[in-house]
This record gives structure tokens, C-alpha cells and sequence, in this order.
């Protein structure tokens, strides 16, 4: 269930066990981090059978015969904490009492009634008794001795020397409930028979038979607990399975009796400060009785399941409960008087002979007590070893220290003395380098001054060479001109000649063609009837043909058919075994491409590329030559074609006999224009082609111009590298000046190695891991692109080649056609001229 704040969750399970898991951070937790805890981790995992209540101590002891478990728990503060858990897997206990002093239990098991030392932090067995299933036992007032009811036999045993003091028989049933009077000399048992018996303690040492004094005996009734009511007069309380809560008087005889109106009560007590009657009842509650008793109550809730056992404590300020829900409640029953005495008589506590018990005391063993003194005896003799050593140690560490300083002091001054003499080389060193850097600036001068000199007499000549290359050019273009001029005048006039010529000419054929023309549709309209004629013949022998080529055609197809299932199944496995040696391949591949990877390779690789751009480059115009050359023809071929489609378009309106020759010839410049605009569609595709080669080029160049900037950037780092070393001369050179100082050439020299060495190490390092990583991924994918673009160079070249041989084919057999359309259109081209 989850608590009405969402922040807790809680879930129960099959052992009774309650677990609680915070939700609060349930959103950013991981699933290994939500771990529950238990609630009342303390309590029992079932019905608790029994508990007891110290007289002297504030501690309570519970069992329970489901989790096989004996718990002393510790009274703080008027609420029980665990203190110590016995687990007893072999039997199960039954019952316990605990002795006035808190350091002895009595516990009841199955199988033994054992006597156990309550000792810091576990229960030892002192003494094993042969009674078994022991389900009630109780100390004395004085905790001298101890009784236990094992079945209808009550045994009175001492608690030190473990003898048997007394056996009382007498009940027929087994005994529920025994009760010690204040002064020990009686004990009062209940039992399933319905009797209640005061037995005399002093008899029954010496004879068990006839101690018995006073007698309750109820037939068909069962007492399940009974309480001493301790005031003037005496008496007792009993309950038992008819829900009635029973007074007796000193004679045992019943005074009255109140209902508990059909709820079954399980345990009476009775607190004599506040002078009331406590009653456990099946359904877990606990009813109050003033007394004298009237039979009003008033009833406290708790537990969930019955009341099993009624405790109070010694000063009767608190009521504890133990039910069959393994809780263990605590009532504090304390009015305004009665607290106050009750504090009071906690305060000390004394036994019968007057010897003070104080709370904090704890029972030990002494093989325990000897094992812990010897323990300590040891860890003090560690302790002393380890301060021997620890200052043996010391004296060596400081004679290594002060060798250390020794070695240390010698070899600062003989690396100072070492840097004073470096320092003095490098004085000597710079001036020769200031003398020999003087000398050079001056040479450059001179040498510029020189150059520029050079420069001016060189350009002043340049100069005057084109002017006079500019004049000469001038006068050359005006005679072009003038030539132009004349040519163009010469040209109009023979063309008006030759045009005057052609004109008659034309006019002569014309009136040849006409008588021609006549003759042809006479000899055409002959053709006609011979032509329906063989027409009718041929139809009748086609449908012949026809039949008998449809047969051997289906035949031929059925047997293609089966050739191309046999094709196909051949063809599946052809590419299984293509995929196979492409995978093979591809792998191959990998592995070369793995092997290249190598540092030292890039120049070489750059060198390559920049021969293999200069290759593409070479071959890019080649076939842009080509394709000059080849538009040069298709012009040609395309003007001579548009002089064929106005011949036909002329034969076109020839005469009927021309008109059937002149069909075919339509039908074969068609096919020629189809040729022709699938010629135009492959130099489309051939265009594009020659794009991307550019577009890869240009990337090429990218890349090239990349690397290029790369090699700058890096020269640029060891120019900067030597600005860098040039200044740390420079500052060492200040330095050495300040050597005399010690101080202030101590802070020279930290301002150097600030300066020079932390944040150049930490910009040196990043600087090479980023150039490495960077010049590494340049590298891969340069090796990479380049892979890719011979291979699709190699393609390109191949299919380039391929199409280079088509294309000049398709060309010659166009031009041969050309040709023949020519030849055989030239009578057609003498009628339109004369028409």
C-alpha cells in the first residue's frame, strides 16, 4: 500500500515480515538502489507463545514456538528495544521467566526446560532439566526457586543448585497459570479441570501430597489465568472459556462474576497502585476493572489477533501485551498519584537481604572476562611493537633524509655552477649570432637594392617592345580590313552570276521534267492494275506462309522457354558464387587498404594525386578535343540531312507513280531523325559524365588546397616555436644578468617555468593529440576518396571508350546512308527544281 503522501510504499509478506521503500527520489534512483527496509525489525514472525517481565531490570523476554526464536528486549523510556536474539531451530520454546536480578531465564522447549545466563549480548544454557513441553513456569518473588507445569504436575526446582524442591499433583488438567504470593510461601496454579489450589511451599519441600491448602474446583470449566489481587482481605481474579471474569475471597470461594458479553478472555492482572483489573480478550484488546469490581470497564485496543500473555512491570506504571500477531504493546496505566510513586520506588530496588541491584549491570563470563583480558594483554604488546618500530623507522627515515638533503644540495650547486657556464656560452653565442645577423641585413640590402635596379630597366624594356608590338598590330589590322573589304565585294558579285546561271538551268529541266512527269502516270496507272492483280495472288500464298511459320514460331518458343528455366537456375547459382567471391574480394580489399594505412605514405600520396589530377586534366581535353571534332560532324551531318528532308519534302508533291517510290525513303529519314536524337541523348549523358570527371577534379583540387593549408599551419607552428625559443633566450639572457641576486633570479626562473614550460607542455600536448587525431582522419579519408576515384576513373575510362567505338560506327554508317539518300534523291531534286 502506498502512504497517503506518496512518499513511502509498503508491502507484507508470506512470513509476516513488513517492508517499507521510500518513493521520494524514486525517479532518479536506479533499480539496484531501491532497497527496502523492514519495519519492526525486532518482531516476531509469528504468534508469540510467552513473556515475562524483570523485577529488578528493565527488560523483557518474549518466545515464540513459530520463528523458533528467544528475544530480551530493553525497556527505554517506556518502549521495548531489541537487544538480544537467540534462534533455536532444534525445539521449538514454549514458555520463559525471568529471575528477579535479570541475569538468569527459564526457558521451556520441547524437548527441555533449560536455565540460561542473560549475558551482554547472548543467552548461554547453564543447566538442562528433563521436562518437556513446558508451557508455564514462573520464578519466585525472591528468585530462590522456580516452578514449571508439565502437564497436570507442577515442579518446583531451586535456581542455583538445580535440584527438585518439590512435585505437586493434583490437577487433572493441565496447569494454565502459576501465581507466587508476595512472601513466596504459596503458590496458586489454575488448570483445564476448572480448579484453582494454594499449595503451602513448606509442606510441599517435605511432603508434595499434602501441601495442597485451598481449593476452587468448577466442573465443565477451564481457568486459563488467575491473579492475586494484593490488598486488605485478599483474594483472587480468574478467567476462563465461559467469558466471565471470576472474584474469588481468601477461602476460594466465588464472590461474583461479570460477563465479558460473549468475548472470550484470555489473562488477568492486577495493579494494586492503581487498584485495577486488567483483562486480555481473544480479539486483541485490553479491558480496565476499577475495584472493588462492578463489572464496568473500559476497553483499549492493540492487538490484532488474541492476547497470549499479560505482564506488569515492577512498578506497575506499565501494562505489556503479547498476542498471536507477534507485536508486544506497551500500556501505560500511571494516574497523577500513582506516577509519582511509581518513579519513586524505581529509584532502587532491594532483595531480601538488603543488597542494592542497579540496572546497568551486565552478567559476563569469566572464560569470557580471561579470553578479553588476554585479548588486551596481546593488542598492548602489538601496540608496543608496532612504537618500536614505528620509531625505528623514524631514525632511518630521517638518516635517508638528511643523506637525501646532502645529495640533493650537491647536486643543485653543481648544476648551478653547470648553468653558469652554459649561461656564459650562450652570451658568447649571441653576440656572434647579433655580429653575424648585422652583416646579413646589411648583404640584404645591398642585394635589394641591386634587384630593384634590375627590376626597372627590365620593365622600362618590356615597355617599349610592346608599344611597338601595339603599333605593328594596329597597322596589320587596318590592311586585314581593306582586304576584307574587297574579298567581300568580289564574292557578292560571282554569287549573283552563279545564280543568274542556275536560274536558266532550272528552267530547262523544269520543262524535261513535265514531259517526264506525264509519261510516268501513264506507266504508273499500267502498274496499278498489275499491282492489284500480284496483290490478290500474294495474300493467298502470305496466309499460307503465315500458318505454317506461326507453328514452327510456337515450337520455337516452347524450346526458348525451357532453355531460359535451364538459363535461370543457372544463373542463381552464378550468383551465389559471384556473392561468395565478392565477399572474398571486398575482404581482400579491407586488408589492403589496412596495410596502406601507413604514416609515411601521405607524401607520396599527395604526389600521386597531384599526377593523377594532372592525368584527368590531360584527358579532359583530349575528349573535349573529341567532342569539338565530333559536333564539327554532326553539323556536317545535320545540314546535310535538312538538304535530304527538303528533297523529300519536294518529292512529296511529285506525281503518284514518284510518290510510291519516294514512301520508303520518308519512312528511312525517320528512322535516320531517331538515330540521330538517340546520337544527340548519348552526348547528353557523355556531357554529364565529363561533369562529374570536373566536379571530382575540383574536389580533388579542394582536398590538394587542404593539405596545402595544413603544411602552412604547421610551418606556421615552427615559426612560432622558434618566436618561442628566440624569446626564451632572450629571457634567459635577463636572467643570467640577475645572477649575482639570488632572490631575484630565483623569481626569474619561476617566471620562466610559468611561462615556458606548464602552460607550453599542457598547449603542446592538446596541440599534438588534436594535429595527430586530425592529420589521421585527413589521411583515411584522403586514402579512401582516392581509392573511389580511380575506381570510378577506370569505369568512366572503359565505358568512355566503349561508347567512343559505338558512336564513331553509328557516325560512318550514318554518313554512308547520307550517301546513298543522296544518290538516289538527285532525279528527285532535278523535278522540284523544275517545277
Amino acid at each position: 500500500d502506498i502512504s497517503p503522501s506518496g512518499d513511502n510504499l509498503m508491502c507484507t509478506l508470506d512470513d509476516k515480515r513488513a517492508l517499507a521503500l521510500s518513493l521520494a527520489n524514486v525517479d532518479i534512483m536506479r533499480a539496484d538502489e531501491m532497497r527496502f527496509t523492514r519495519v519492526l525489525a525486532g518482531a516476531h514472525l509469528g504468534a508469540i507463545s510467552s513473556a515475562d517481565v524483570c523485577a529488578r531490570k528493565s527488560i523483557i523476554a518474549t518466545v515464540s514456538a513459530t520463528d523458533h526464536t528467544v528475544r530480551i528486549w530493553t525497556v527505554t523510556a517506556d518502549t521495548p528495544s531489541l537487544d538480544v536474539v537467540v534462534r533455536c531451530p532444534d525445539a521449538a520454546p514454549l514458555s520463559v521467566a525471568l529471575h528477579p536480578s535479570g541475569w538468569i531465564a527459564c526457558v521451556g522447549f520441547t524437548d527441555k526446560l533449560r536455565l540460561m545466563h542473560i549475558l551482554n549480548n547472548d543467552l548461554r544454557v547453564v543447566k538442562e532439566l528433563p521436562f518437556k513441553a513446558c508451557r508455564v513456569c514462573e520464578f519466585a518473588k525472591g528468585g530462590h526457586c522456580v516452578a514449571a507445569a508439565v502437564g497436570a504436575v507442577v515442579y518446583v526446582v531451586h535456581a542455583f543448585t538445580f535440584e527438585t524442591l518439590a512435585t505437586l499433583r493434583g490437577h487433572c488438567g493441565k496447569v494454565k497459570s502459576i501465581v507466587w504470593r508476595d512472601d513466596d510461601s504459596t503458590l496458586i496454579t489454575s488448570g483445564q479441570d476448572g480448579a484453582i489450589y494454594a499449595w503451602d511451599m513448606r509442606t510441599a519441600m517435605h511432603d508434595g501430597e499434602n501441601a495442597r491448602g485451598l481449593e476452587h474446583v468448577r466442573k465443565g470449566r477451564r481457568y486459563d489465568a488467575v491473579a492475586a489481587l494484593r490488598r486488605r482481605g485478599g483474594g483472587l481474579v480468574a478467567c476462563g472459556d465461559d467469558s466471565t471474569l471470576t472474584e474469588l475471597d481468601d477461602e476460594f470461594n466465588v464472590v461474583r462474576g461479570f460477563s465479558s458479553d460473549g468475548v472470550k478472555l484470555t489473562h488477568v492482572a492486577y495493579a494494586a497502585m492503581t487498584h485495577r483489573v486488567f483483562a486480555a480478550t481473544a480479539n486483541g484488546g485490553v479491558r480496565a476493572y476499577k475495584t472493588p469490581l462492578t463489572g464496568e470497564f473500559i476497553e483499549y485496543a492493540g492487538h490484532v489477533g488474541a492476547v497470549t500473555m499479560m505482564r506488569l512491570s515492577a512498578d506497575e506504571a506499565s501494562l505489556y501485551t503479547v498476542g498471536e500477531d507477534g507485536c508486544v504493546f506497551s500500556y501505560d496505566i500511571r494516574d497523577g498519584t500513582a506516577t509519582v510513586n511509581a518513579r519513586n520506588s524505581t529509584s532502587k530496588c532491594k532483595g531480601h537481604h538488603g543488597v542494592a541491584f542497579a540496572r546497568d549491570e551486565v552478567l559476563v563470563m569469566r572464560g569470557d572476562l580471561d579470553e578479553s583480558h588476554q585479548r588486551i594483554a596481546e593488542l598492548q604488546t602489538q601496540v608496543k611493537e608496532v612504537t618500536l618500530h614505528a620509531q625505528y623507522q623514524l631514525r632511518l627515515k630521517t638518516a635517508e633524509m638528511n643523506d637525501r638533503v646532502k645529495t640533493v644540495e650537491d647536486e643543485c650547486e653543481r648544476r648551478f655552477s653547470m648553468e653558469r657556464r652554459r649561461v656564459a656560452e650562450l652570451e658568447r653565442e649571441r653576440d656572434d649570432l647579433t655580429r653575424a645577423a648585422r652583416q646579413d641585413i646589411e648583404d640584404m640590402n645591398e642585394a635589394h637594392a641591386k634587384a630593384l635596379a634590375d627590376a626597372e630597366e627590365e620593365y622600362a624594356r618590356k615597355m617599349f617592345a610592346e608599344v611597338e608590338r601595339f603599333a605593328s598590330l594596329e597597322a596589320s589590322s587596318a590592311a586585314a580590313a581593306d582586304a576584307w573589304t574587297a574579298l567581300q565585294a568580289r564574292m557578292t558579285n560571282a554569287h549573283e552570276e552563279s545564280e543568274r546561271t542556275l536560274k536558266q538551268e532550272c528552267a530547262m529541266k523544269v520543262h524535261a521534267l513535265r514531259d517526264t512527269i506525264t509519261a510516268l502516270e501513264r506507266e504508273c496507272d499500267a502498274q496499278r492494275e498489275e499491282f492489284a492483280t500480284l496483290r490478290r495472288v500474294m495474300e493467298d500464298t502470305v496466309h499460307e506462309e503465315i500458318e505454317q511459320l506461326k507453328a514452327s514460331y510456337e515450337a520455337r518458343i516452347k524450346r526458348e522457354h525451357d532453355a531460359g528455366l535451364v538459363l535461370r537456375g543457372e544463373n542463381g547459382v552464378a550468383k551465389t558464387k559471384y556473392a561468395l567471391v565478392k565477399q572474398h574480394e571486398d575482404a581482400r580489399l579491407q586488408e589492403i587498404a589496412q596495410l596502406k594505412a601507413d604514416a609515411e605514405s601521405e607524401a607520396r600520396a599527395r604526389a600521386e594525386r597531384d599526377a593523377e589530377a594532372e592525368r584527368l586534366h590531360e584527358r579532359i581535353r583530349t575528349h573535349e578535343r573529341t567532342l569539338d571534332a565530333k559536333n564539327t560532324s554532326l553539323a556536317d551531318a545535320h545540314t546535310e540531312l535538312t538538304r535530304a528532308e527538303k528533297h523529300i519534302a519536294v518529292l512529296a508533291q511529285e506525281v503518284v507513280a514518284l510518290r510510291e517510290q519516294q514512301t520508303p525513303l520518308r519512312a528511312r529519314a525517320r528512322e535516320l531523325e531517331r538515330d540521330i536524337e538517340t546520337t544527340h541523348e548519348e552526348l547528353s549523358r557523355y556531357y554529364d559524365a565529363n561533369s562529374a570527371l570536373v566536379r571530382q577534379v575540383r574536389d580533388a583540387k579542394a582536398q590538394r588546397d587542404g593539405l596545402q593549408r595544413d603544411i602552412v599551419r604547421t610551418r606556421k607552428r615552427g615559426a612560432d616555436t622558434a618566436d618561442v625559443v628566440k624569446r626564451f633566450q632572450r629571457d634567459l639572457h635577463d636572467c643570467a644578468n640577475c645572477i649575482q641576486d639570488a632572490k631575484t633570479l630565483k623569481e626569474r626562473v619561476v617566471t620562466m617555468y610559468r611561462t615556458y614550460v606548464d602552460d607550453a607542455d599542457i598547449i603542446a600536448d592538446s596541440e599534438s593529440g588534436v594535429r595527430t587525431s586530425e592529420e589521421k582522419r585527413q589521411r583515411d579519408h584522403l586514402e579512401k576518396t582516392v581509392g573511389a576515384l580511380k575506381r570510378q576513373l577506370a569505369s568512366d575510362a572503359d565505358s568512355r571508350r566503349v561508347e567512343f567505338h559505338r558512336i564513331m560506327r553509328e557516325n560512318q554508317r550514318l554518313m554512308r546512308e547520307v550517301e546513298a539518300l543522296r544518290v538516289k534523291s538527285f532525279d528527285g531534286v532535278v523535278v522540284t527544281a523544275v517545277k
